[in-house]
């Protein structure tokens, strides 16, 4: 029985790892990390503070697991990442209080790929809603 179980999940190769994948954007994922303030160079060149480029100042959402994302309608943003270990929270409303250094959060909402140089990892979260992980 047990090389049966074996011999059909090798049949079944890559699509086992792929159907585990969150979706891009419309579909909402709720992922579970660390919340981490990182700032970085910003305009106008994007490579140093001490040499005049603003500081930007992002919340970062470390996660407990590597994730992977596909996307339903493949596109040239929402590009299939693999092995995302952090990803860029964005706020747009009252949850962003929720958002303190350190605190272990349950983040809801939707994926999308990075687009701008202000957008510091591949895959970005649109936070909809927070709240504490156990």
């Amino acid at each position: 029985m047990r090389q049966l179980l074996v011999a059909t999940l090798l049949a079944c190769g890559p699509g086992i790892a792929i159907s585990a994948c969150l979706s891009y954007e419309p579909s909402e994922v709720t992922l579970v990390g660390v919340v981490k303030f990182k700032t970085f160079a910003g305009p106008p060149n994007y490579k140093s503070i001490a040499a005049g480029d603003r500081a930007e100042r992002v919340l970062i959402l470390e996660l407990k697991d590597p994730i992977c994302v596909r996307s339903k309608s493949p596109d040239l943003i929402n590009v299939p990442r693999d092995d995302i270990t952090t990803v860029q929270l964005v706020v747009m409303s009252s949850s962003s209080a929720a958002l303190t250094e350190g605190r272990k959060v349950a983040v809801a909402g939707t994926l999308f790929g990075a687009i701008t140089g202000h957008h510091r990892t591949p895959v970005l979260l649109q936070v909809r809603a927070v709240k504490d992980a156990i």
